[in-house]
């Protein structure tokens, strides 16, 4: 009799009352968690599948018009001119040469310019005024593929795309590679 009411009592202690909270939620792995700060660069087909988190690393050449570039990087120690803030994203060939390159002006400041004098090239280039989370910022860069040298020249491999933030030029922020395939 005592050794039947022990294994009552060790079976009433290991129940455990049933879960009604519902399914747990599972979190889509597409959506970066917003207290998550990484340093990355992503690529989508296009500006809608980068609006909704369908990122890829595979392009095919004649299957792409461009490529949309999400990149989410620290402005931490880049120092602002007038309150604005610099990008630049090169795209490297395979052997690591620079094919394409271009800037962006920022800014977390509501009262900043509209536009800039580029202290580097001497141009004005329009500011885009973003939100910033604890100094991390996500910016977009498109990435011309039909009727760039990808095209003309059927430019195929492992290519990287890389963002400097400020105007060091050294080492970039955040660099990643994308595939362009036939």
């Amino acid at each position: 009799m005592r050794s039947i009411l022990c294994v009552l009592v060790l079976l009433g202690a290991c129940h455990q009352p049933p879960n009604n909270d519902g399914p747990a939620e599972t979190p889509d792995p597409t959506i970066p968690d917003p207290t998550e700060h990484v340093a990355r660069i992503r690529y989508a087909p296009s500006e809608a599948a980068a609006n909704t988190g369908q990122f890829t690393t595979d392009f095919t050449l004649l299957g792409q018009r461009d490529i949309y570039a999400v990149i989410n990087v620290s402005t931490t120690g880049a120092e602002p001119t007038s309150g604005v803030h610099f990008m630049r994203f090169d795209v490297l060939n395979p052997e690591g040469a620079q094919m394409q390159t271009q800037s962006q002006a920022f800014s977390f400041e509501a009262g900043a310019p509209s536009q800039i004098m580029h202290p580097e090239f001497e141009f004005m280039v329009d500011v885009q005024k973003v939100t910033s989370d604890e100094g991390w910022v996500t910016l977009r860069a498109s990435i011309p593929v039909a009727g760039s040298a990808f095209t003309r020249h059927r430019l195929l491999g492992e290519f990287t795309g890389a963002a400097y933030i400020g105007l060091d030029r050294e080492m970039p922020s955040i660099a990643s590679t994308f595939e362009m395939r036939q």
